[in-house]
């Protein structure tokens, strides 16, 4: 291999021998050389103690739950192209996604806030203090450096089934006057009543900072 690289002002038997012994001593290496190209043979990966490496390597969150190869390539595949996108509302998304939440990106742009400021809306409550410190550090993670983040807010959903009933009474009223030469009977008066039983949709956001 080296000798194909010599170049046309080295010439000789001597010169020959010595690229050939070059090539004999160097032929180990070589065949090693594949094992340089990692990020495009992910699918080839079978040694998971290198996946672990680039698990590390891009901070792929909660990897100890991975349990089979192809689900830790995917997750490493998912990571190299966050990292690609990093600083965008995307990479923030989706980096969120990758740790159970669905999220909602606003920039300042889109609710009349100061300038370089977004919020994050998660779909999902967010449980415990651990968990709001992840998401925060996610956001932090693949935001760029200009943006500031305004809050972090959840969405409550509860759907609620609306009830109503209706109530009718009819009847006739009479009054009768003692002590009256002649019995005398009011009009007959008819009414109604009607009840209802609500249940609300409600929706609430929580924000923090």
């Amino acid at each position: 291999m080296i000798k194909e690289l010599k170049p046309l002002s080295l010439q000789g038997e001597n010169i020959d021998a010595l690229l050939d012994s070059f090539d004999l001593a160097f032929a180990p290496l070589f065949s090693q050389v594949i094992n340089a190209l990692i990020y495009s043979r992910i699918d080839e990966i079978a040694d998971t103690n290198l996946l672990d490496l680039l698990a590390w390597q891009f901070h792929i969150e909660e990897w100890e739950r991975i349990e089979t190869v192809e689900e830790k390539r995917k997750a490493i595949k998912s990571a190299i192209q966050l990292h690609r996108y990093r600083g965008t509302p995307w990479a923030v998304k989706h980096a969120l996604k990758s740790i159970g939440h669905d999220s909602e990106l606003k920039e300042w742009f889109q609710y009349n806030g100061n300038k370089y400021r977004f919020k994050v809306f998660s779909l999902k409550p967010i449980k415990s203090e651990d968990e709001f410190i992840g998401f925060v550090q996610t956001i932090n993670e693949y935001k760029n450096e200009r943006s500031w983040l305004d809050s972090i807010g959840t969405h409550h959903e509860h759907n609620l089934a609306l009830y109503a009933c209706v109530k009718t009474c009819v009847g006739n009223k009479h009054i009768v006057m003692p002590n009256m030469p002649n019995f005398y009977i009011y009009p007959a008066t008819n009414y109604a009543d009607i009840s209802f039983r609500v249940a609300n949709y409600v929706s609430i956001g929580v924000a923090n900072g």
